[in-house]
């Protein structure tokens, strides 16, 4: 009992800091390139480190890299632990878009709007995306959600007061019996004639062929 109440006291000292440990840890290793910035555990920084760990992610937000400033200044403004993977990924999504995003027609001009929206997605989030302009209020985008051979695309809206957000009602997926690659491959919109079951002349469940 002495030996357990010794060995309680000594883990309770001031300078056996676990969260300062940590945050310590994850910085050598994310300062070494051992951990990318999307495996980097911003939500334990932010919120399991204590202190220290948002003290790591302050001094993040200083750094000279653009990357790392937006990162991890996301993760700190995230109201709760939930929340910072989400708004890292976004941060993340939106930094490299420019890489990663297609356009068809080929050099059309996106806006401001439509990128922020399509940032927020998840859609560029794990490689190539591309989106396909059908007309001034509403646009396509495709790409793949995980890294497999499924192909996921929605639509996007602008609405009356021009801001543009992801239809929630339309999402496809498809699984190609080859690995697209949106970023290189022949991208175009086709009428396609389908069928769909009607009640009281209303659409019910999904066309099907």
């Amino acid at each position: 009992a002495i030996g357990l109440c010794g060995l309680a006291l000594f883990l309770a000292l001031p300078i056996l800091d676990f969260g300062a440990i940590s945050a310590q840890s994850q910085m050598a290793r994310y300062a070494a390139g051992r951990v990318p910035a999307d495996e980097f555990d911003w939500r334990a920084m932010a919120f399991d480190f204590g202190p220290s760990g948002r003290r790591r992610l302050i001094e993040l937000a200083r750094s000279s890299s653009p990357g790392q400033r937006k990162l991890a200044s996301a993760a700190l403004a995230s109201k709760n632990r939930y929340d910072v993977e989400e708004q890292v990924r976004k941060t993340d999504s939106a930094a490299n878009l420019g890489t990663r995003l297609r356009v068809i027609p080929e050099g059309s001009a996106l806006p401001p709007d439509l990128m922020s929206s399509i940032a927020a997605t998840r859609y560029c989030r794990v490689g190539p995306c591309v989106v396909t302009l059908v007309d001034n209020r509403r646009a396509v985008i495709a790409g793949p959600l995980i890294k497999d051979d499924t192909v996921e695309s929605a639509v996007l809206e602008r609405d009356a007061k021009g801001v543009w957000s992801q239809d929630i009602h339309s999402r496809f997926v498809a699984k190609p019996s080859f690995r697209p690659n949106v970023g290189t491959a022949p991208v175009e919109l086709r009428t396609v004639e389908r069928r769909q079951l009607f009640v009281d002349g209303k659409p019910v469940g999904e066309a099907f062929e």
